[in-house]
């Protein structure tokens, strides 16, 4: 019967800090992904703020912005950051 041993390395289990660790990378990107979200509507909302601007305002429509997201989103799956 084999036995599975733990690697520790200074009493920390190394296979439980390599999931932290991927875990802390999926959380991170996530953030980054939302944060990405929430400034293509602050740039919305500028446009529409400012008159000047207001011709810019019809590259940030919803369909558009979800779009780009949806790609970002596939390349961080294919990398497993996800």
């Amino acid at each position: 019967m084999m036995r599975s041993e733990t690697k520790t390395i200074y009493g920390v289990d190394v296979l439980g800090m390599i999931a932290m660790f991927k875990q802390l990378r999926k959380w991170r990107t996530i953030r980054k992904l939302r944060n990405r979200w929430n400034q293509s509507r602050r740039d919305l909302v500028i446009c529409r703020k400012f008159r000047h601007l207001n011709h810019y305002a019809d590259d940030f429509q919803v369909q558009q912005r979800y779009k780009h997201m949806r790609e970002y989103v596939k390349s961080h799956q294919q990398r497993g950051a996800i």
